[in-house]
């Protein structure tokens, strides 16, 4: 039987320390693809071409960590900087786990008069996304 994870436990770390405060994160692979339908054919053809993965989380945004126990905090992640992330959909307890580096692309930080102030932080991945699971299924 497959195993189900419930959101509520999923976890990301950037460069070994967990990121505070998420409230959902999200990574996607794709790969290029070439035409390689030629005259004459009746149906498309396409080769594989370089694989690629971005990514993005959502936190409760805070400006710096008063408890440096308690990870980092969406006000400590900057633009520009590369990561070794690693997502965890089962937490950091699990069995399954995405990870490859990342440069972080975007920060957008919103405030609304009847909600906390969140941070959506969007990911580039570069290199190669590895997918562990060990759960020997």
């Amino acid at each position: 039987m497959a195993t189900s994870y419930h959101g509520k436990g999923g976890a990301l770390t950037l460069g070994g320390v967990a990121v505070a405060q998420i409230t959902d994160w999200s990574v996607s692979q794709s790969v290029d693809v070439a035409d390689t339908t030629t005259m004459g054919d009746g149906d498309r053809t396409f080769l594989a071409g370089i694989k690629s993965f971005e990514g993005s989380a959502d936190v409760l945004w805070a400006a710096e960590d008063h408890a440096p126990d308690q990870g980092l905090v969406a006000g400590e992640i900057l633009v520009g900087t590369t990561y070794a992330a690693i997502f965890y959909p089962g937490g950091t307890g699990g069995n399954v786990s995405y990870s490859g580096d990342v440069i972080v692309t975007g920060v957008e930080v919103t405030a609304t008069v009847d909600d906390v102030v969140t941070a959506s932080i969007s990911f580039q991945g570069t290199g190669a996304l590895t997918i562990d699971d060990t759960s020997g299924s």
